[in-house]
């Protein structure tokens, strides 16, 4: 909401005083601009969009595969040293120009305002990946009517020769289960390597013009109309988890489960690799460097508390992360007792701890389809959140960059996106879809992330500064700063992203996907992808130095 004319005098004034840059127009500040109905609304866009998939499924993995219970000291660290600390920056910027990620930052530094358009590049390429995670679980979503569910027997048309149903008598026997071919061929019906990219499936074709519309339906409206959908797509997986964390502990061998869970390795503290997980899997779950934050903070009052509202997102993120292992191995531990083999062999990464290994448990529970429904209604509402918050971005984006043109016009600019988004990601519901997915995952999701919330770390923090960063939220609060804040913004945040952007690039190797390689082409399309983010943070400001009259120091600010 636009702010009266004797407090925009009163701001400017304080701001000259104390050097805080603003706005380089007065439309920035005082046009009409769309807000959230309640504060509540907000924060549970915010929650939806940071806890998704990988909070329930990959997080319980990194504890098992990285020390157990001794890999939460590394991933509370990271926590409060980088992801509470660049929350509070993106909420801070967002919410202080009100505006999305392609005009804030040239506020903050012209040279740079690129970094903006890397993050809706960012989120547009991770959103038309990720889409496809919406679409299995659609698919086993409604396989769970079934009776029997079809990946609980080997007798389906789509089993091999080597399809084996194990059980506590022959837990020794060779081969795969049935779970396992039901995702691999007939849900995603692969191709043997990643060099063959096959033929589109149509039927995970409709179910992806589904989930496209689905999205584009919950956001067509902006904020106002999202901020009520999440009152239900942000609170009903706790709901779920609840019910699976009761349930799972009922379970006979979920105390070995839990066992296997937290019990602690401290050795493993001693690698690097196993800090550096941590600090991904915290700055890639908090939904950092993608521009949704910014977007949604840009909805906001002015005069609300960035600071709290950063806590409290990170607090509830990760407590949803570690509280979801709990329902998670519970079940591990059941299926370890019912196979009477150890916990270490039915533990399975990422999604094959979602579309094999859980389902595979739910199926042994009395009212298998029920769990079943249950469970991926739930990852259901998890996948549209992060999407919502990711369209939300890029939307809110381009809408302020061409506001002239764009502005008012929220149904036209999403559903050109929805269309465009989907036409690339059909590319993901081919046979060779998976290796499709994992180029992208591994690229725009992790390299070229890590390089933009580096670069938006140093911007902020030493080329716009600290100080006047921290008297842009004083003003905004009512209150001044933590002096510990401008050390985390100054020294210890962007110190954190160097090294590990550093580590990503000495760790480097190239693509395999199950121990296959990929062809020369896999890499080549993740190094574009990586290239077209930074040339979105170089182009603009060519732009500009070109455009622009006076000396590079001038331009710069």
């Amino acid at each position: 909401m636009a702010d009266t004319n004797s407090d925009i005098e009163k701001e400017k004034k304080i701001d000259e005083e104390a050097e805080v840059a603003k706005p380089v127009d007065s439309e920035s500040v005082e046009e009409e601009r769309e807000g959230w109905g309640k504060k509540i609304e907000f924060l549970l866009c915010c929650v939806g969009y940071a806890v998704g998939v990988g909070n329930v499924l990959r997080f319980p993995y990194l504890c098992y595969e990285n020390g157990g219970g001794a890999f939460l000291i590394p991933y509370f660290l990271c926590m409060i040293f980088c992801g509470i600390p660049l929350i509070a920056l993106e909420f801070a910027i967002g919410q202080y120009w009100q505006k999305g990620p392609t005009v804030v930052f040239l506020h903050l530094c012209p040279l740079l305002s690129g970094i903006g358009y890397c993050m809706i590049m960012i989120s547009f390429l991770v959103s038309t990946y990720y889409i496809s995670l919406l679409v299995w679980v659609l698919y086993y979503l409604f396989s769970s009517f079934g009776n029997p569910l079809p990946w609980l027997t080997c007798d389906n048309p789509w089993n091999t020769p080597n399809c084996v149903v194990y059980n506590r008598s022959n837990p020794n026997l060779t081969g795969t289960s049935p779970s396992e071919e039901f995702l691999n061929e007939k849900v995603l019906n692969m191709t043997s390597s990643p060099s063959e990219i096959g033929i589109v499936k149509w039927d995970l074709v409709l179910l992806l013009l589904l989930s496209w519309i689905i999205i584009y339906f919950c956001s067509f409206k902006g904020v106002q109309w999202t901020g009520k959908v999440v009152y239900f797509t942000a609170t009903f997986p706790y709901l779920v988890l609840i019910i699976l964390f009761i349930r799972g502990l009922t379970l006979e061998g979920a105390g070995d489960g839990l066992y296997f869970y937290l019990s602690p390795k401290f050795e493993l503290l001693r690698s690097i690799d196993v800090w550096k997980k941590a600090g991904t899997q915290i700055f890639y779950s908090l939904g950092i460097g993608f521009g949704s934050l910014i977007a949604y903070s840009s909805y906001n009052k002015r005069d609300n508390n960035v600071i709290k509202d950063a806590v409290g997102l990170a607090l509830i993120n990760c407590g949803t992360s570690f509280f979801a292992g709990f329902a998670i191995f519970s079940m591990m531990g059941h299926m370890s007792r019912k196979l009477n083999v150890p916990v270490e062999r039915v533990v399975a990464e990422g999604p094959g701890l979602a579309f094999i290994i859980y389902p595979a448990g739910l199926a042994t529970l009395p009212a298998a389809q029920f769990w079943s429904v249950l469970f991926f209604f739930m990852l259901i509402t998890l996948a549209l959140d992060s999407q919502f918050g990711m369209v939300e971005s890029v939307a809110t984006g381009i809408e302020d960059a061409f506001a002239k043109h764009l502005r008012g016009k929220k149904p036209l600019t999403v559903g050109v996106l929805c269309v465009v988004q989907f036409l690339f990601s059909i590319a993901c519901v081919t046979q060779g879809g998976i290796y499709i997915y994992y180029i992208f995952d591994s690229y725009s999701g992790s390299t070229a992330l890590i390089l933009a919330v580096a670069v938006e770390s140093l911007t902020i923090s030493w080329i716009y500064g600290v100080n006047r960063m921290a008297r842009n939220i004083e003003i905004m609060k009512g209150s001044p700063v933590w002096f510990g804040w401008k050390i985390f913004w100054a020294v210890i945040t962007p110190g954190f992203m160097i090294v590990i952007f550093v580590y990503s690039i000495i760790d480097y190797a190239p693509l395999k996907y199950g121990g296959k390689r990929y062809p020369w082409w896999g890499d080549f399309i993740g190094w574009v992808m990586t290239g077209l983010c930074i040339i979105s943070i170089i182009i603009p400001g060519l732009v500009l130095l070109i455009r622009e009259k006076g000396t590079l120091k001038e331009v710069k600010r």
